[in-house]
């Protein structure tokens, strides 16, 4: 099942194919919110925020999630990237996803992101080496 499929099926709290198990997000809802109103979305769409959503990876689940409909938050601390990418994915979806720029290891910053986004659901991407440098400084084997 492609990982687009799999993340609508956590979203909607839906049966995976051939499983008797529902696939749902383990997550908490925000404390002003109500189980059953996180549970549904609060009634928008649903807000995934990316890790590392101007690398390479993380910028094509963007287009993706974006095309798909899904409100997105993109927050990088750009090492490895430039801020460019959320212009080029504005290009390519019509709109640019939010983006704050920082550290995914800055709780504080997490907290208010947070705080200030309705996020359903997180897909890490962030890393601090890039495909480019892990090859060429490939362990041998």
């Amino acid at each position: 099942m492609p990982a687009l499929a799999l993340l609508q099926a956590a979203m909607d709290g839906r049966k995976l194919p051939g499983s008797k198990r529902r696939f749902t997000v383990p997550c908490m809802p925000p404390n002003n919110l109500t189980a059953q109103a996180f549970d549904r979305g609060y009634g928008l769409k649903n807000t995934i925020l990316i890790t590392g959503g101007t690398g390479f990876i993380g910028s094509h689940a963007v287009v993706e999630l974006m095309q798909a409909g899904f409100n997105v938050v993109v927050l990088d601390n750009l090492c490895n990237s430039d801020v460019g990418v959320i212009e080029r994915l504005a290009t390519i979806c019509g709109h640019a996803p939010q983006f704050v720029q920082g550290d995914v290891r800055d709780s504080a910053l997490l907290d208010k992101v947070f705080d200030l986004y309705r996020i359903t659901a997180v897909m890490h991407f962030a890393g601090l080496k890039s495909v480019g440098e892990s090859w060429q400084q490939a362990a041998p084997v």
